[in-house]
């Protein structure tokens, strides 16, 4: 299982705190033009939104329709990631 299962005020307060450190990270590379930690901060932040999917749906993640849609999530993830760095390069 994962840690802190049945105790979701504290794995919130988790989420929180890791979105919020990676908000700030990726928020000072971008200001500071440093693409490369720009890009691993909004990967740790989709990373970790894929992980909460993942806590959130887990029973339903092990069915057929679960481990597509986890792949579709994945995949768009992935791709949101490609054109938000592409962007952020070009500017």
């Amino acid at each position: 299982g994962f840690p802190h299962q049945g105790d979701w005020p504290s794995r919130l307060a988790g989420a929180i705190i890791y979105a919020g450190m990676w908000g700030v990270v990726g928020w000072a590379a971008f200001r500071a033009g440093w693409t490369i930690l720009f890009g691993v901060a909004v990967a740790a932040l989709a990373a970790r939104l894929f992980i909460v999917y993942f806590e959130i749906f887990a029973s339903l993640a092990m069915t057929g329709a679960g481990l597509i849609g986890a792949g579709v999530l994945l995949i768009a993830l992935v791709l949101l990631w490609h054109r938000l760095i592409v962007r952020v390069r070009t500017a």
